[in-house]
C-alpha cells in the first residue's frame, strides 16, 4: 500500500496532467502483453513479434514483471514531455537510486547478470536499456497512440470536470478502484508499503490507458 499524505497546500497544487505519459504506457503495456486478454492497442507489436521475434522483450520483462514492484526510474517525470526526454532521464538516473530500486526488485525475483551494469550506472548498460525501451515503444505503443490519446483525453476531462465543479477532494474520490481518498491521505494499491509526504509539492495525476485498458482509470 502507498499512502500519499496531503496538506492544504498540496491539495491546492494538485492537478491532472495534460495527457498520457509515453513511458508509463510503455511499462504498463508490458503487463497487457502477458495476460490472456488481447488488447487491440498492442496488435502491431504482436504482429511484429510473430514475424521478427521478441526483440527487446527479454530485457524489459526482466525489469517489469507481470505483477508486483517494478523500478520507478523507468517512468521518470520528464517522460510527460515525450519519449526522448524520458529516456534521457532514465539514462541520467543517479547510481544510488538505480542500485536501491534494482536491489528492491531483486528481493522479489532473480535478476539476470546484465542488470548489475544498470545498477552500477554503467553508461553502456543504460544506453542498451534506453534502446530497448525506445524500440519497444516505437513498435508497440506509438502505432496505438491515437487510441491511447483518445481514451486518456476522455478520462482526463471527467477528472477535470469533477475538479472544477466540486474541488480537489471530490475529484480524488473519483479515483478507483485501486485508490481510496481517506482525508488527508490517498491510499493506492502498491506492491510495497510506502509513505509519501508531499510537503507542499502537490501532485500531478497522470491518466493512463494501460493501468486498466478496459476503463482508462487514472
Amino acid at each position: 500500500m502507498l499512502r500519499v499524505h496531503f496538506t492544504a497546500q498540496d491539495l491546492a497544487r494538485t492537478r491532472v496532467a495534460d495527457g498520457a505519459d509515453p513511458l508509463w504506457e510503455t511499462a504498463l503495456s508490458l503487463h497487457s502483453l502477458r495476460v490472456s486478454r488481447t488488447e487491440p492497442a498492442l496488435a502491431a507489436w504482436r504482429q511484429h513479434a510473430v514475424r521478427h521475434g521478441p526483440g527487446p522483450l527479454p530485457t524489459l520483462f526482466a525489469l517489469v514483471p507481470l505483477t508486483g514492484y517494478f523500478p520507478d526510474f523507468l517512468t521518470p517525470f520528464a517522460s510527460q514531455h515525450g519519449v526522448e526526454p524520458g529516456l534521457e532521464a532514465v539514462m541520467s538516473t543517479p547510481r544510488q537510486r538505480l542500485r536501491a530500486e534494482l536491489t528492491r526488485l531483486s528481493g522479489h525475483r532473480a535478476l539476470p547478470g546484465w542488470a548489475r551494469g544498470i545498477a552500477e550506472g554503467e553508461p553502456a548498460a543504460l544506453r542498451r536499456l534506453a534502446r530497448s525501451l525506445r524500440t519497444y515503444h516505437h513498435l508497440a505503443v506509438a502505432p496505438a497512440w491515437p487510441r491511447i490519446a483518445q481514451r486518456v483525453g476522455a478520462d482526463r476531462e471527467l477528472r477535470r470536470h469533477a475538479l472544477a465543479q466540486s474541488g480537489v477532494e471530490a475529484m480524488l474520490r473519483t479515483l478507483g478502484p485501486l485508490m481510496r481518498w481517506r482525508p488527508p491521505v490517498l491510499e493506492v494499491g502498491y506492491p510495497v508499503e510506502r509513505e509519501l509526504f508531499l510537503q507542499g509539492r502537490g501532485l500531478v495525476l497522470v491518466p493512463s490507458y494501460g493501468s486498466d485498458a478496459r476503463s482508462g482509470d487514472i
